[in-house]
C-alpha cells in the first residue's frame, strides 16, 4: 500500500507542471490508463512538453531512462518528417479535439518502428483543456503480416 501511495504522489508531482485543476479522481483515472496500457502513453503540457511517460513507453522506445524525454518537446524526440503532424495534433488537442496519425520512428537503440499515434485533450471538470494524452501503438508487427498486392 505504501508503494501504491508513493507512486500516486510521484505521478501527481509529475502532473504539477500541467495544471492543478485536475481532481484526485481524474488523476487516478489517468494513472490507471498509464498502468493498464500496453502502449506508450505520454502526458504533454499545452506547449508540447513531455511531463510523464509510462513504464511500457520507456521499454517500447528502448530508453535507458525516462528522464531522456521528460521536459523535452514531444516532437524533438521524433524525426523531422513527423514534426508537422505532431504539431498539428497538439494544436487540435489544445482546442479540444483528438487527432490520429501514423509515423516512423527509430527507438533509442536504432530499431525502426511504425507507430499509430493518437493525441487527445484531458479536460478539467469545468471543461478546460489542462493537458494532452498521447498514446502511441507500435504497429510494426502488423505491417509484416499485411499481404502485399
Amino acid at each position: 500500500m505504501a508503494t501504491q501511495t508513493r507512486r500516486f504522489m510521484d505521478f501527481r508531482l509529475s502532473l504539477s507542471g500541467i495544471d492543478s485543476t485536475l481532481s484526485d479522481a481524474q488523476i487516478e483515472e489517468i494513472e490507471q490508463v498509464f498502468d493498464a496500457s500496453t502502449d506508450c502513453v505520454k502526458l504533454l503540457s499545452h506547449d508540447g512538453n513531455v511531463v510523464a511517460i509510462n513504464d511500457i513507453g520507456v521499454n517500447l522506445l528502448e530508453l535507458d531512462e525516462r528522464d531522456t524525454v521528460l521536459g523535452q518537446k514531444w516532437w524533438a524526440i521524433w524525426p523531422e518528417s513527423a514534426h508537422a503532424a505532431m504539431r498539428d495534433a497538439v494544436g487540435c488537442a489544445v482546442r479540444g479535439a483528438s487527432m490520429r496519425f501514423h509515423a516512423l520512428r527509430e527507438t533509442r537503440k536504432g530499431n525502426d518502428r511504425k507507430w499509430d499515434v493518437s493525441v487527445s485533450p484531458i479536460c478539467s471538470d469545468a471543461g478546460d483543456v489542462v493537458a494532452l494524452m498521447v498514446i502511441s501503438q507500435d504497429i510494426t508487427a502488423n505491417l509484416s503480416h499485411t499481404p502485399k498486392s
